[in-house]
């Protein structure tokens, strides 16, 4: 009887495939969204680090020729080639010296043989003017330096000898006086080619002239022995020594 008994089966339950595949798909494309964005900002990135890497390499081309064009100068000058390699220097400053001491109006007073010609103008009647010119062969520019020290203007003195010694540049000036003012209008002074210093070896003296072969300059101071007499009439006591420059 047991046998007899028909039991029905339940249905077997099914899920449809058309979902899961839908599901993968969307999946799939938003993964390609992602990386297609991620590959834009990578090359968005390189590109901008090239062009600032470019505009980088162009400043620093720019700085450079800008120090080379600039550097080791007084802002008061225009700016020049500068010489930086040792031989080049050498033929530059010896070039400079052939053609600087062929001008016969501006003689060369001195040289260092490095770097630097010292050079003074004179007129057609064979008066010193009253400056020095010193010229750079680095630079190539030129320095000029008053060299009256007296206390009278330019106009009311005048440069009688000049004479170098071992870089030092001496000068003798005058000033300009009238009745017996002479016998306190002579000056010496000397300049230091290097340090630009200068030095005084006489002031208000009665007369000055360089002797032994320039390397010595002989002072002379007069004194009046009779003051209340007339110019004409005066007497002098003169004494007279020498300095070595």
């Amino acid at each position: 009887m047991i046998d007899e008994i028909s039991i029905p089966s339940s249905p077997s339950k099914t899920i449809p495939s058309s979902g899961t595949s839908s599901g993968k798909s969307g999946a799939l494309i938003l993964i390609g969204i992602i990386v297609a964005f991620v590959l834009i900002a990578v090359i968005i990135a390189v590109s901008t680090s090239h062009d600032k890497d470019d505009e980088v390499s162009i400043l620093e081309e720019d700085l450079v020729e800008s120090s080379e064009y600039y550097s080791d100068y007084d802002n008061s000058y225009s700016a020049t080639h500068v010489v930086t390699d040792e031989d080049t220097g050498r033929e530059r400053f010896q070039e400079k010296l052939r053609e600087l001491s062929g001008i016969a109006d501006i003689p060369v007073i001195y040289s260092d043989g490095e770097r630097y010609i010292w050079r003074i103008y004179t007129t057609p009647y064979g008066k010193y003017e009253k400056s020095l010119m010193v010229y750079d062969t680095k630079t190539d520019r030129e320095e000029t330096i008053n060299i009256n020290k007296t206390d009278f203007p330019d106009d009311e003195m005048e440069i009688s000898a000049i004479t170098e010694n071992d870089g030092a540049i001496s000068i003798i000036m005058m000033e300009y006086r009238n009745s017996n003012g002479w016998i306190e209008g002579t000056h010496v002074w000397t300049i230091n080619c290097s340090t630009r210093r200068w030095r005084c070896v006489a002031e208000a003296v009665a007369g000055a002239e360089f002797v032994n072969g320039g390397r010595a300059v002989e002072i002379s101071e007069a004194e009046i022995l009779n003051p209340d007499e007339p110019t004409a009439f005066q007497e002098y006591d003169i004494t007279k020594y020498t300095v070595n420059l």
